[in-house]
């Protein structure tokens, strides 16, 4: 938003004067104003990496000169600058990896890696979340090099060190616990391995939970972030209901006071997979659109529950088309189940009274008397396609046009039908009736 560039350009601001006023420090005593500098220059290159502005060097010059100086002190086994230049080296090679040439920052992270590793056997609560963050970064890197088994290794590492420090002192490990685990899950997620990657998403999320508080805006981001994960596995998998449920979730999170449910972003989402499912029907891709249809139907059925009539014609809409397809696919005893759905809404809608029912709620009965008839039951689908003739019927006589199409495709299917049970006179009357209509 403008409100949040303004933020970040005031905070750009601040960063570059303190740096500035270093820099003149350093220039003027080097060596007392030393980790102020590198302090700074560390500062502003990370600013420039999480905010976006990474494709320039503006970063990486800011990273190589702190590494530059920490190298020197480094060398001259200064107390302290070994830390500070495994911090360095870690944080140019995030950048690195930010600007996605990983072959640059392995060399900076694995040497990082050799001091951390050192510095961790000996000071384990000193250099503990750096020796994470170096373990994450490079768990990224080989990641970003298609080496599966490394990039695995090194973020499970940095979740056992996360996890043991949770333990003792939550408030201060409970954001790199969950960095952890959330990179861990999105290197599953990569490689395929959904199930690991949710497991993982799920923890993190447990976690973000156990530290949720409402005036903490960090936890709430991780909170809806954490349902965002977690929905966007189960949508990989294909279940769509568990999808739905955690999209909602997420939704309790944001603070839009205007969409507090998130009603708009299950609205737009779910009509364009129903669209997309349509498109998919006319080109003969029928899995696929049934598919799109069950996520979508998903999404409706969310929305549904905050109010009824607002979104109940799109819902049974949706449900009798995940039921024609169903039933032309074969599996009409599924079918039904959708269908049965689909009708209780729309009789619902109808005794409501509610605006533009009517047509929709005759293509769910027609749909629905031919899964019956598919499934041999047809004295039922007889007694259906009769309700349906009732409500074109209903309009007929005010709305020729419109309707009559309908009519007559509804009142030849029962004629079809009865020809099939052997009610000969009735289904010539009725046949008779539907010729009329098209003189």
């Amino acid at each position: 938003s403008h409100g949040f560039r303004l933020i970040i350009s005031e905070h750009k601001k601040i960063l570059e004067e303190a740096h500035r006023i270093r820099l003149i420090g350093y220039q003027e005593n080097s060596y007392l104003w030393a980790e102020d500098y590198v302090d700074s220059l560390n500062v502003l290159g990370r600013f420039y990496r999480l905010t976006g502005d990474i494709k320039t060097n503006d970063g990486v010059y800011l990273h190589d000169e702190a590494v530059s100086i920490c190298k020197g002190f480094y060398k001259l086994e200064r107390s302290g600058w070994d830390f500070l230049y495994a911090y360095s080296l870690i944080l140019r090679g995030q950048h690195y990896i930010g600007m996605n040439r990983p072959e640059m920052a392995q060399s900076d992270l694995e040497d990082a890696f050799l001091i951390q590793e050192k510095g961790f056997s000996t000071y384990r609560t000193l250099w503990a979340e750096g020796y994470v963050d170096c373990c994450i970064a490079l768990s990224k890197m080989h990641c970003s090099r298609r080496n599966y088994k490394e990039s695995v290794k090194f973020g499970k590492w940095a979740t056992k060190v996360c996890e043991e420090g949770y333990k003792k002192a939550p408030n201060r490990w409970a954001l790199l616990y969950i960095e952890s685990m959330e990179n861990l899950g999105i290197i599953y997620k990569i490689f395929g391995r959904f199930d690991d990657a949710l497991f993982e998403y799920k923890a993190s999320l447990d976690v973000s939970l156990e530290q949720y508080n409402p005036d903490i805006d960090k936890f709430v981001e991780e909170c809806a972030r954490g349902y965002d994960h977690v929905a966007e596995l189960y949508e990989k998998k294909g279940q769509w209901d568990k999808y739905a449920l955690a999209k909602e979730k997420s939704f309790r999170f944001y603070s839009d006071p205007n969409d507090a449910d998130g009603s708009k972003w299950f609205q737009d989402v779910a009509r364009i997979c129903f669209h997309q499912a349509n498109t998919m029907r006319m080109e003969g891709e029928l899995d696929k659109a049934l598919d799109k249809l069950e996520k979508a139907c998903a999404l409706f059925g969310v929305i549904y529950n905050y109010d009824n009539n607002k979104w109940g014609l799109e819902y049974a809409n949706c449900l009798s088309s995940i039921g024609f397809l169903k039933n032309k696919l074969g599996f009409s005893d599924e079918a039904i189940n959708y269908h049965m759905k689909s009708i209780e809404i729309f009789r619902l809608g109808e005794r409501n009274g509610l605006p533009d029912w009517d047509k929709f709620f005759f293509y769910g009965l027609r749909n629905y008397a031919l899964c019956r008839e598919s499934l041999s039951e047809l004295s039922y689908a007889v007694d259906i396609l009769q309700e349906a003739n009732l409500i074109c019927k209903r309009h007929y006589s005010w709305s020729e046009r419109q309707w009559s199409s309908c009519l007559v495709d509804c009142l030849r299917a029962q004629a079809e039908i009865l020809k099939k049970m052997g009610r000969l006179s009735e289904a010539i009357e009725i046949s008779e009736e539907a010729d009329r209509l098209l003189t």
